[in-house]
Formats: structure tokens, C-alpha cells, sequence
């Protein structure tokens, strides 16, 4: 080893010197080694936190010293102090993976999962239509804030992001990346997610990758569907009935228009076209049996947008003196608590508390409360509010701790509580754990039982966030997928544009990374084509394949009928229906009309909506399209 070798041996020495100091002032432990290898042949410097590590690396010429410190500084007070043990491995696979299948996982397959089915992976390809969805709508939105800049500054800027958006485009695939998985790896998530005897989801609290057998979780489900006091079974057609109800519901809002009750844009807004629901279980891996807790996806349903309506209405009732608003206002709150040895601590939990809310008297209550003193609300009178929250939330298809217990629970009959007591001075509350010592109260961290560990992979695809900029400008946001490095090469050449030529104009590029390990593992129902909404989608003629791309806000079941020509709600032939391409084509040639078109993208924004349809339109130039919609995209232009 030469002498300027020693002398960078020696600085990095010095360095874990100064750190181990530090971590001696704190009354912390620290150790260090190092070691040497000539001739390495590559230029590193690493730093790596995980579990306290510090790792320097230094090179000169051909001779390298690798400087390696464990060093425990402040960080382990602070993992100390929420509630993490250093020494805890996160990639335990029995910690992380709940098996309860009757499938033998081999410990390479159980590795895999216990990366968390958040674990990001590079994509394949490039989702070409969302991809250019948002280099569209960064175009238009420079078009509304170009009114006084000349033609050839905004030409030149159009020319330049469109360079960005295509180049990057065609060249994805060139680059190799650094992936935590192999293909070997990835192809046997691939064979395991093809069994379909078996579930693999993610447990109702926490991190972790639960699997379960198909049919156990179906009994489980349809058990608790069972219950005839909470569901009810409906016969009907599923997407007759989906109609009658958007009906009612539309019929309604279209008279508190004309009323006006309610404006064009509130009307606008709560006009729905929606799904059904869907219901889905998730296991309580702390509990004997793995018992399932319900949820209801309620996103795109009919009365989705009306629901978002009602929430800051309603939200200035939940707010009293009885109420926190987060885990900081309650420390604080019960850290302000004197005499803390003349309290018994106990906590009280409601009993399947959302299924069990007596609705029409909570309706009621919540009614009287806000038109106690006014007789409008948001320009709805009381009867007219009232109907509006009953479909937002009826129509869903889908000190003597023993008495007081006792008092809570004939408060109603359908509310019932749980109580957990106080052990050696400490009781769990939220996520925080409260003690007792001294006469007063002390808090802490609290980790529940089904607390695994499992946090995201450094080695994860994911983008490194961006700093948030809190300077009052005029933001243009964009969404791109995350594809490595050259996602920072295209955020420096747009921000650089942007900052030249629109000073007052910060533009914030979020990118996410979505294909995942959960991605393999998809077990949710899944409502049927015919049913979605606010979709894009594609006709191909069984005849000579022969296409046409179309989109829709409303059920696609409707548009299918009206391309048919016959009356969605009876099914009998239109005298004058619309004018349908589709139709015609097949009129025209003999040809078969069905009505089963396929599902290509979606978007709850009428906006996005119009431009994904244009794009798949410039993508497929189908035959049926006479008017090709791609030529309104300022990327075509």
C-alpha cells in the first residue's frame, strides 16, 4: 500500500474516531474495524443507515482502503424511542409471512414474500397511454399561462417537451437496472401466484403477507354476509338495478337544480353513473382463527361522489370536547394530567362498530344538529339533506370499570364495548402506550402485537423524494412512472425548461413506482365490464376485426345498448337511435353486432377520460373511428 493509500486510511480512521467519540458522549457503545484489497478497480462511496451502519469507502489510484463503522449515534435513541429494536430483522420470513394453507412454502419462496407486497419492481414496459397522458395535460396547461409569451418561445418549448416525452419513451428498455429480484425470482412469484386453490393478501393491522386457502376465506366471508341484520340478499339484475337506483338518485339532484337548491357545478359534480361495491375480507392474524373484518370499497359507486358531498358538512359535528384530533393532542393532553395515581386507566371499544350504526337515528341526530338554528344548508332545506344523507349512506350495495361498561353497553342495542384494563401501570391507547410512574403520566410508542417490522426495501424501485418547495408560485403538477434513473434525467430537463422560460411557474413531478409483488397476488372481485364507468373502451368486430375506440361516463352497459340501438331500460329497438359506427359497420356488411366490448383504461376525470381516449386512438388507428380524436392532442400537433 503506497503512503497516499495510509493517508486516506488514516482520515477515514480519524473519522470513526470523531464518530465513536460522539457516540461515548452520548453514552452510547460504538466499535469500528477496517481492512484493505488493492486493485478493486472501481470507484464507490457508500453510506448506509440501516441498523446504525456506516460504511465509508475510499480509493486512490489502484489501491483502496474500505473503512467499515458500526456506529450507534443518535439514531439509536430515536429507533429506541419508537418503540424499533435494532437488533430486530425486518426479513425474518416467519415474522413477516402468515401461512395458513395448506401450501409448504420452500424458504427461497418465503424470502421473496417477505419483502412486503409493497415491493417495488422495475416495469416491464412503459404504460404507454398514462405515460403521454401527463406529458398532454403539462402541454395544455402551459397553453393557459402562454397568453403574452411570444409564438416561437412556446413553439420552442412544445418542441422540447416533446423530445423529452418521446425519447424517453422509445428508449426505455435500453438500460439495464439494479433490481433487488431476479428473473428466477420473479418467475416463481409468477408460478405461485397461478394457484388458484389459495389467497394472498395483507393482514387488517399492519405490515406482513398473509396466505390463506380460497375456500376457507369464502366460507368466512359468506359467513359474515349470512348475517341477516346487517345485509340483505337482492335477487335483481344486478345492472338494472344499478340504473334504477343511479335514476332516483339523478332524478333528485336534476330537481334541486331547477329548484335551485343546488348550483350547475354542485349538480355536475354529484350527477353519478357508478359500480356496485366491493366486499372484501381482511385477516386479524393476532386473533385465534384468523377471523376476517369487512371492508367495503365504496370508490366509483353511485353515491361515492354524493358521500364525498356530506364529509366537511358534517365534519364540524365531530368536533367537541370529547374528541382528539391525533396521537400528539392526547399526549399532550394526558401528560397535562395531574395526580396520575388516583386514576384507574382503562380503554372501551365499540363492537363491529360500522356495522352496527343504528343509521336512521344517527340520520336523525345529525339533522337536528345542523338545522337547529337555520333552516338551509348548502341551499338544501331539511327534508331535501335528509334524503340526500339517507342515499349516501343507507343505499349501500352492496370509575367502577365493570359498571361503566355495563352503563355503555345498554346504551343501545345494537352498540356494544369492549374493555381492556390496565396492567402494571401501562395501557395501550392508539398508538401510544401510557404508563404511570411517580404520580404522573408518561408516554411512549406503542407497537401492536401485529407489528412485523416491515418496512420499505432500500432496494426497492422507488424514486428518492423530492424536497417539497414552499415558495408561493403558480404549480403545475404531473405524474410519471418511476423508471430509474432516467426519471431524474427527465425532471432536470422539464424543471430547467419550465424555470427559463415561466419564472412564476414551479413544476412539481411526482413519479410512483406501481408495479409491485402485491400486483402477482390480486384476489378482490372484480365488477364486470358492463358495469364499469368512466372508461375507455374497444370494439373489435368478430367478423374481419374491424375496430372502434370509444369512451363513456356512464355504465358501459348503457353505451353497449345505445351502439345496439335499443333502449337500455327496455331492452326493445330505439325508433331513432344515436348514430353508432359500430352499428352501422355491421349493418352495412352482415356482420355480428355483440355487445361485449372490452375494458382498455379508465379515468374519473372527464378531462383525463377525453385524453386517453384520443391517445389509444393515435395508438390503434381503428378502422371504425371516422373521426380520428388524436389530432386535438398537443402532441400531435
Amino acid at each position: 500500500m503506497n503512503v497516499s493509500a495510509v493517508a486516506a486510511a488514516a482520515v477515514a480512521a480519524a473519522s470513526v474516531a470523531v464518530a465513536a467519540a460522539a457516540a461515548a458522549a452520548v453514552g452510547l457503545s460504538a466499535e469500528w474495524k477496517w481492512t484493505c484489497s488493492e486493485g478493486m478497480g472501481r470507484e464507490a462511496v457508500t453510506w448506509c443507515t440501516l441498523a446504525g451502519l456506516l460504511q465509508f469507502s475510499f480509493s486512490h489510484d489502484s489501491a483502496w482502503v474500505v473503512v467499515v463503522g458500526w456506529v450507534m449515534l443518535t439514531h439509536e435513541k430515536k429507533l429506541f424511542s419508537l418503540g424499533l429494536d435494532k437488533r430486530y430483522d425486518p426479513l425474518d420470513p416467519d415474522k413477516v409471512v402468515f401461512n395458513y394453507s395448506h401450501i409448504s412454502l420452500s424458504s427461497k419462496l418465503k424470502f421473496l414474500l417477505a419483502k412486503g407486497l409493497k415491493y417495488a419492481l422495475p416495469p416491464s414496459k412503459i404504460n404507454f397511454a398514462h405515460y403521454f397522458l401527463s406529458f398532454e395535460k403539462l402541454l395544455r396547461a402551459l397553453n393557459k399561462r402562454s397568453v403574452n409569451k411570444l409564438p416561437e418561445i412556446l413553439q420552442h418549448v412544445k418542441s422540447a417537451i416533446k423530445n423529452v416525452a418521446f425519447s424517453s419513451y422509445y428508449s426505455y428498455g435500453q438500460h439495464n437496472f439494479t433490481s433487488g429480484l431476479t428473473k428466477d425470482d420473479l418467475l416463481l412469484l409468477n408460478d405461485f401466484s397461478k394457484n388458484t386453490d389459495i389467497i394472498v393478501t395483507k393482514p387488517d393491522r399492519g405490515q406482513g403477507v398473509v396466505i390463506l386457502n380460497k375456500n376457507e376465506y369464502i366460507d368466512k366471508m359468506e359467513s359474515i354476509l349470512g348475517d341477516e341484520t346487517k345485509f340483505i340478499k337482492i335477487d335483481d339484475d344486478c345492472t338494472s338495478l344499478n340504473i334504477k337506483r343511479e335514476d332516483q338518485l339523478n332524478n333528485m339532484l336534476r330537481k334541486l337544480k331547477d329548484s335551485q337548491s343546488i348550483d350547475k357545478d354542485t349538480y355536475s359534480r354529484l350527477f353519478t353513473s357508478g359500480k356496485p361495491g366491493i366486499l372484501y375480507g381482511l385477516p386479524k392474524v393476532h386473533k385465534t382463527g384468523w377471523p376476517l373484518r369487512s371492508i367495503l370499497s365504496a370508490i366509483g359507486t353511485l353515491n361515492y361522489h354524493i358521500s364525498k358531498y356530506f364529509v366537511p358538512i358534517l365534519k364540524t359535528l365531530t368536533i367537541n370536547e370529547f374528541t382528539i384530533h391525533d396521537n400528539f393532542s392526547f399526549v399532550k393532553t394526558i401528560l397535562n394530567i395531574p395526580d396520575a395515581d388516583s386514576y384507574i386507566m382503562t380503554s372501551f371499544d365499540v363492537t363491529s362498530f360500522f356495522t352496527n350504526v343504528p343509521l336512521v337515528e344517527t340520520i336523525t341526530i345529525i339533522t337536528d344538529s345542523l338545522f337547529n338554528h337555520s333552516t338551509h344548508k348548502n341551499g338544501l332545506n331539511k327534508l331535501q339533506f335528509r334524503k340526500l344523507l339517507e342515499i349516501a349512506t343507507k343505499d349501500k350495495r352492496f370509575i367502577q370499570v365493570q359498571k361503566f361498561l355495563q352503563y355503555m353497553n345498554s346504551q343501545h342495542k345494537n352498540i356494544k364495548f369492549t374493555c381492556e384494563l390496565e396492567s402494571d401501570g401501562k395501557l395501550p391507547f392508539l398508538d401510544v402506550s401510557i404508563s404511570r410512574d411517580n404520580n404522573s403520566f408518561s408516554t411512549a410508542t406503542y407497537r401492536k402485537p401485529t407489528y412485523t417490522g416491515l418496512t420499505t426495501k432500500f432496494d426497492s424501485f422507488i424514486p428518492v423524494k423530492e424536497p417539497v418547495q414552499l415558495a408561493a408560485k403558480d404549480r403545475i403538477y404531473i405524474n410519471l412512472p418511476y423508471i430509474g434513473p432516467m426519471s431524474y434525467t427527465i425532471r432536470r430537463k422539464l424543471v430547467n425548461l419550465i424555470n427559463v422560460h415561466y419564472s412564476t411557474v414551479h413544476l412539481r413531478i411526482i413519479f410512483t413506482s406501481t408495479n409491485t409483488i402485491g400486483h402477482y397476488f390480486k384476489f378482490k372481485d372484480k365488477s364486470t365490464n358492463l358495469l364499469c364507468s368512466s372508461v375507455v373502451y374497444k370494439f373489435t368486430c368478430s367478423s374481419c376485426n374491424a375496430a372502434y375506440i370509444g369512451k363513456t361516463s356512464r355504465n358501459l352497459s348503457i353505451r353497449a345498448d345505445e351502439h345496439e340501438g335499443i333502449s337500455y331500460r327496455t331492452g326493445r329497438p330505439l325508433g331513432k337511435p344515436m348514430v353508432s359506427p359500430v352499428r352501422e359497420h355491421c349493418q352495412q356488411n352482415n356482420h355480428n353486432l355483440s355487445n361485449d366490448l372490452k375494458v382498455i383504461d379508465s379515468s374519473p376525470f372527464a378531462s383525463d377520460l377525453y385524453i386517453l381516449e384520443c391517445l389509444w386512438i393515435w395508438k390503434g388507428r381503428p378502422k371504425l373511428n371516422e373521426y380520428l380524436g388524436f389530432t386535438d392532442l398537443e402532441l400531435c400537433r
